[in-house]
């Protein structure tokens, strides 16, 4: 867990059976976003980054295609917001599609006005 660039989430989502958790709201705690922290090229590089590490732990709790691990290595190297859209197209596992659709246009929603690459 130490290694990876995202948070806990997924860790203690493996980590306990649904039934044994409890969620509990911690009101007025917030922190800052990576756009909040970073320039925005670096912000949404790391974003990507975060995705793919995310993307490649899912494919190994699923079992990816070799093909599959490819498309999202090839993520963390595009150039702009088209080639990402058909670098997650390529992917063929349901689950991992879904999230970096979810996950990614998410943070591209947030930093787009500030992506240098909108070509």
């Amino acid at each position: 867990m130490a290694k990876t660039r995202f948070g806990v989430e997924i860790f203690l989502n493996n980590l306990f059976e649904e039934d044994e958790t409890k969620k509990v709201p911690l009101k007025q705690l917030r922190g800052l976003y990576k756009h909040e922290k970073r320039n925005s090229v670096n912000a949404f590089r790391e974003y990507l980054d975060e995705a793919v590490e995310i993307a490649q732990e899912i494919g190994r709790r699923e079992g990816l295609l070799p093909e599959d691990y490819q498309a999202i290595a090839r993520i963390s190297k595009v150039a702009n917001l088209k080639e990402l859209q058909i670098r997650v197209k390529e992917i063929t596992n349901k689950n991992v599609r879904r999230f970096l659709e979810k996950y990614i246009l998410n943070q591209i929603k947030v930093v787009q006005h500030w992506w240098p690459y909108k070509k």
